[in-house]
């Protein structure tokens, strides 16, 4: 049985590539997700994101382990202030009522 890294496209990858970026995963993180390959020296996800210029955060110290988290907060807590629970509408399944 194939795994989906292997089933996907180019195009694909470099988009849960950008994605675990994006999230402050590492390499080995996606690859784990994905079912990459993984070596004892690095994994394919890790040499794929190199051909294509793109490179993983390499985090060596708590700071900046906390640091990406207090942003990855940040970007939720903002995300979350844009929702609409204050309308009248927001918790009927019927619309405003006459």
């Amino acid at each position: 049985m194939k795994t989906w890294w292997e089933r996907a496209s180019t195009k694909q990858r470099l988009a849960q590539i950008d994605g675990g970026i994006e999230c402050g995963m590492n390499s080995a993180q996606v690859a784990k997700n994905c079912g990459a390959a993984i070596y004892t020296n690095g994994n394919a996800v890790l040499s794929l994101a190199h051909q294509h210029g793109r490179s993983f955060p390499n985090i060596k110290s708590a700071a900046g382990l906390a640091r990406i988290k207090r942003a990855a907060a940040r970007t939720s807590f903002y995300g979350r202030a844009h929702q609409e629970i204050n309308s009248p509408d927001a918790f009927s399944i019927f619309g405003a009522e006459v």
